[in-house]
């Protein structure tokens, strides 16, 4: 029974102190999520967390029944950018 079709967390995820946690809830209530972060490798000091592209990559490990998928290439190949500065993932629940 989800509440909503998708929730957008933008330059938000790497400031929580439980991302995880969110996650979880968001999960109950959404079929999708799309984050938006900095490189954890461009995070400043107000970053309580950093995700390397292999947290992404096993999140599915930590909490079932969700896909993620990067959305970086999809956003350089259809748009007029050279580069993009943050990280988008899409999360599939279900």
């Amino acid at each position: 029974n989800n509440k909503y079709d998708l929730i957008g967390l933008f330059n938000t995820f790497d400031h929580m102190d439980d991302p995880l946690l969110i996650l979880k809830k968001l999960s109950a209530i959404t079929k999708y999520i799309i984050i938006g972060n900095h490189p954890s490798d461009d995070a400043g000091p107000q970053h309580s967390m950093h995700f390397p592209e292999k947290f992404w990559q096993n999140l599915n490990k930590l909490i079932p029944n969700i896909e993620v998928s990067s959305l970086n290439d999809e956003i350089l190949n259809n748009s007029n950018l050279d580069k993009i500065h943050n990280e988008y993932y899409l999360i599939s629940i279900g």
